[in-house]
């Protein structure tokens, strides 16, 4: 079982080092199906809110990139605060961890929005928006066929527009690129072409590279509090408010 309290203890007790930049912490199950995440007072209303419209969206978009949530609970332990978690799908499911390639956090932001890269720099550190427009200057990183950026610029503008609706921003996209070896046989690749037809999250290009792309942390309003942010960033320390995160998800 991929949630089984006895399989999960290593995960559990070391979900300190993977510590969100929210503040939250997160941790995979075991068989890394699922990934399980702290949720904020308001991050947990907001989910709440939605449920009802975002079920119908996915229902009417099955291959949504909109990471799917599968439950949120409530734990109480005796002398602490109760926390809320939400289980939700890991969509960097490789089919082959040891070929991965790159993994980015995409916002469409370049206001602090690096990490950095050197050649030491290992395939699975999570790369920014800057990281991954310099990276595609030296190599193209990702090429994908015309039919293939047709449908997800579609998937793309459907989700972004319902989440425009709830009043969402701030969210990212996630992609890992993972290489796929041209000398692999036909029926292997054969494979990987019903795998990502199953998986709404992935699509594998002409060069035999499989990408994995997801929308993630969706549950950021614009709220008073990301206004003054917009506000003070654009006055004090960039010019251009259009470059930043945290904008109106207006268009």
């Amino acid at each position: 079982m991929s949630l089984e309290p006895n399989a999960n203890k290593k995960q559990i007790f070391s979900s300190g080092e993977a510590a969100g930049a929210s503040g939250s912490f997160f941790f995979f199950s075991h068989d890394k199906r699922f990934i399980i995440k702290t949720m904020t007072n308001s991050e947990k209303k907001k989910m709440l809110k939605m449920v009802p419209k975002i079920y119908l969206h996915w229902k009417d978009n099955l291959r949504s990139l909109i990471s799917r949530v599968y439950g949120i609970y409530k734990v109480k332990m005796e002398a602490f605060k109760p926390i809320h978690l939400m289980i939700i799908a890991n969509t960097l499911r490789f089919e082959n961890p040891g070929k991965i390639m790159r993994i980015y956090d995409l916002k469409g932001s370049t206001e602090m929005r690096e990490e950095g890269v050197t050649k030491s720099t290992p395939p699975t550190k999570v790369l920014k928006d800057v990281d991954f427009i310099k990276n595609q200057t030296l190599k193209q990183e990702v090429e994908i066929t015309r039919q293939s950026r047709i449908d997800l610029l579609r998937r793309m503008r459907s989700d972004s527009e319902f989440l425009r609706d709830q009043g969402i921003m701030d969210y990212s996209v996630l992609l890992g690129i993972e290489y796929n070896n041209p000398n692999e046989t036909e029926s292997s690749v054969g494979n990987l072409r019903r795998f990502t037809r199953h998986r709404a999250h992935s699509v594998l290009d002409k060069d035999r590279r499989l990408y994995h792309i997801s929308i993630i942390d969706f549950l950021q309003p614009f709220n008073r509090g990301k206004r003054m942010e917009n506000w003070a960033k654009s006055t004090f320390f960039f010019k251009d408010s259009k470059r930043l995160s945290a904008v109106e998800p207006v268009w």
